[in-house]
């Protein structure tokens, strides 16, 4: 008979693995987390098995109603949920108290309301036991032993509780075993071996506040744009503020790893003149603001293009936009604003009457380098809208001087109406512009200031021309005009000039003489953008949308401006100085301690798992498969990320500490077992780990089989002893295996074998 089966902290290590085991076999599952960590266990139990496979109820154990609520159908209960590092609970005994100790009682108060006595797994720790100083060891070159206990530390030893920490793991411990005693309850006991919320985010819509971001929201990476995974507050902890010489600054926890020019390294130990990725644009991007203008209704839209056809192809995808974008405002605005002003640069919206067909085939097109194009593709499906794929070609075309150019070319192709008729309705001209006559769309001249500069972003991609070092060259944009509709391009250009004086760019304007091309006479007109140097930072506020060469480009000359040199040394700075991407190595000029503050981090689907907070390209923070361990828990895990990701490793005391190793495949098997034998384990109190067969010292012994498994070198830092750390822990295991029938079958060769593969496999999951 299948069994209910309530697993608190499912969403974690140990709880992930336990929920896809039960799913595996066909139990009925309710995850209860509050997700404070990660959801991506979540994601991942989800793509496996269906989101409806399992109940999921986002709660806190510290909330008893809550708890209650989910427990009360349950058969099971293993209760994983808690806080799981020592030295948090160092730093915040309070939260570790309520988390673990009030936690566990609420899970057993839980259970009791239930009146349906479910078995009660309680994850305990080896730190209940203590310092065990009373115990006699012996050192040996490469670990330190138990001198008597020749099998490890039995149930039977007795209890003595270091740290906060192991304070509150054990009152909950022994909450289980007298809930027994007095209760007659099914509980068994198994003893188990980031950025400040100030700190901002570069988006192409601004700078936003890491708590300000969202799920999806699209970051800049120090390559380009990727969108976010996930984002969380980690808690509250002390933070630096790095600054450097250009003043971009930074404001994380000293572990939050930052780049450098030979990899990631965390902050702890940086000195004045070290080096750090940077993107120079990002000092004069304005501040992320929520847009609440609106521009198109849903209404309005499908209503629009149902005035237009019937076909039921049609409808779909414009049900399908509309879903996706409209009510168009906030983030979703501004995207739409930036493909819109690279639209009115370099695109066209046609429509063709064919003779074969009855219904005109209405056209958007994009023209631009490839690269270019593929950056338009990714915002169309960062928005939802569908694009096509780009297509290249070879041409030869004659400009009004008589000059022929020649090359390859490249442009996005549409033939749909939906998507004409969203375009056409934001004001997009339509036919060739050159002989049409069109103006500033009204939402973007008198619009919010972000929705101006997401048009001039995509304008300027699409037109504005290189800048250079001379003052004397300045970036241009031309526009050609039919002279019947000279006037009207007279007053488009007027607007746009307007428009950039807002940003504070002064222009220049001027018109060519007529040029007799293809269809009649056209007159070119040309702006300019004057201010020489002090120009650059205004131009940077706005930057280029979808044009990775341009936007490099003024990256460098940003960063060369501050250099205070002449023009013929910009080449010679941006090769000392150039680093991957559009970054540029700055260098730090100080650092000040904060105190502490409220801190978040967040994934990114950039598989470097780099981001950009303040201008600094940054990590962002994350024994068995999904593990996302922490550097004081799970040390196994942590030392495998650690060295596959090139992260800094600190080991504390002598590196000779002996622990004993369980995979995790194991220790579920053992939570199996208690279940099936609940008769003879209720009550009962057993350790469960590696045994004496399964033990490594943390560094002296595992670090030589890390650095063969990785094939180089590892570098370590070194810290002190810390709270409540063991010399010697491996558990006497004798009890499981006699009362359960119960003992590993993954030795410590093979499971930190299997472990290092699947971290090196999975890579992309892994953030600090």
């Amino acid at each position: 008979m299948k069994k209910h089966y309530l697993v608190t902290g499912g969403a974690g290590f140990i709880g992930s693995n336990y929920v896809h085991r039960l799913l595996r076999r066909g139990e009925r599952v309710t995850i209860y987390d509050n997700l404070s960590r990660t959801k991506r266990n979540i994601e991942w139990l989800q793509a496996e098995f269906g989101e409806k496979a399992f109940d999921l109820a986002v709660g806190d154990v510290r909330d008893a109603v809550r708890i209650t609520e989910a427990a009360s159908g349950a058969d099971v209960i293993a209760h994983l949920a808690g806080q799981v590092a020592v030295t948090t609970s160092v730093v915040n005994p309070r939260d570790d108290f309520e988390s673990n100790a009030l936690g566990t009682f609420n899970v057993l108060e839980a259970a009791r309301a239930s009146g349906r006595n479910p078995i009660v797994i309680y994850a305990s720790t080896n730190k209940v036991y203590g310092g065990m100083e009373e115990v006699a060891l012996f050192e040996e070159p490469t670990r330190w032993r138990y001198k008597d206990l020749v099998n490890g530390c039995p149930e039977t030893q007795p209890l003595d509780f270091h740290s906060p920490y192991g304070c509150s793991k054990g009152a909950g411990d022994q909450y289980m075993r007298d809930y027994h005693r007095i209760y007659g309850m099914n509980t068994v006991v198994m003893r188990q071996s980031c950025l400040a919320s100030s700190q901002e985010v570069i988006t192409p819509f601004g700078k936003k506040k890491i708590y300000e971001i969202q799920p999806g929201d699209l970051i800049h990476s120090g390559w380009g744009w990727t969108r976010v995974k996930h984002i969380w507050e980690t808690g509250v902890k002390p933070v630096r503020r790095l600054t450097t010489m250009q003043g971009h600054t930074l404001t994380l926890t000293t572990n939050h790893q930052v780049v450098r020019p030979h990899g990631l390294y965390s902050n702890r130990d940086f000195a004045y003149g070290d080096f750090l990725a940077t993107l120079p644009e990002a000092l004069y991007a304005p501040s992320w603001e929520r847009v609440e203008q609106q521009v198109l209704t849903e209404n309005e839209y499908l209503e629009k293009v149902r005035s237009r056809t019937t076909d039921r192809r049609c409808l779909n995808e414009a049900q399908k936009i509309s879903e996706s974008i409209i009510p168009l405002t906030g983030d979703t605005l501004l995207a739409v604003a930036e493909v819109v002003g690279w639209l009115f640069g370099d695109g066209h919206l046609g429509i063709h009457h064919r003779q074969s067909r009855e219904a005109p085939a209405y056209n958007v097109q994009f023209f631009g380098s490839k690269i270019e194009l593929e950056e338009i593709k990714k915002r169309m499906n960062w928005l939802g809208i569908p694009v096509s794929a780009v297509i290249s070609s070879y041409s030869e075309s004659e400009l009004p001087s008589g000059h022929i150019v020649k090359g390859n070319s490249a442009r996005i192709q549409q033939q749909t109406l939906p998507i004409f008729t969203l375009f056409e309705m934001l004001g997009v001209p339509v036919g060739d512009k050159v002989r049409v006559g069109y103006s500033l769309p009204d939402w973007i001249a008198s619009g919010h200031h972000l929705v101006k500069r997401a048009f001039l972003r995509g304008f300027f991609g699409a037109e504005l021309g290189k800048v250079q070092t001379d003052s004397y060259l300045a970036p241009s944009f031309a526009q050609s005009k039919d002279v019947n509709f000279l006037d009207n391009g007279r007053e488009w250009v007027r607007k746009l000039r307007d428009l950039l004086y807002e940003f504070g760019i002064e222009t220049s304007y001027f018109e060519g003489k007529p040029e007799t091309y293809k269809k009649g006479e056209t007159v070119q007109m040309t702006v300019r953008l004057l201010g020489g140097k002090a120009m650059f930072p205004r131009l940077a506020e706005i930057g280029y949308a979808f044009s990775p060469q341009r936007s490099s480009r003024l990256n460098e000359l940003l960063y060369w401006l501050g250099t205070n040199t002449t023009p013929e040394f910009f080449e010679p700075a941006i090769q000392l100085r150039k680093a991957d991407g559009h970054l540029i190595w700055d260098s730090l000029q100080s650092f000040e301690n904060l105190g502490e503050q409220k801190v978040y981090d967040l994934e990114v689907e950039d598989p470097a798992h780099l981001f950009l907070a303040g201008g600094v390209q940054v990590s962002n923070c994350i024994y068995g498969p999904r593990q996302f361990g922490i550097e004081d828990q799970g040390w196994v895990a942590w030392f495998i990320i650690a060295a596959v990701m090139g992260r800094d490793i600190t080991i504390y005391g002598d590196g000779k500490q002996v622990r004993d190793i369980l995979h995790v495949d194991d220790l579920l098997d053992a939570y199996d077992l208690v279940v099936e034998k609940i008769d003879v384990a209720k009550g009962q109190v057993y350790n469960l780990g590696g045994g004496p067969a399964n033990v490594m010292s943390i560094w002296a012994e595992f670090g030589p089989r890390l650095e063969k498994l990785l094939g180089e070198e590892i570098e370590v830092a070194r810290g002190d002893w810390r709270p409540g750390d063991q010399k010697v822990f491996y558990a006497d295991i004798s009890k499981a295996k006699r009362e359960l029938g119960w003992e590993p079958k993954i030795g410590v060769a093979e499971g930190v074998d299997r472990l290092f593969e699947w971290v090196k496999t999975n890579k992309s999951l892994f953030s600090k």
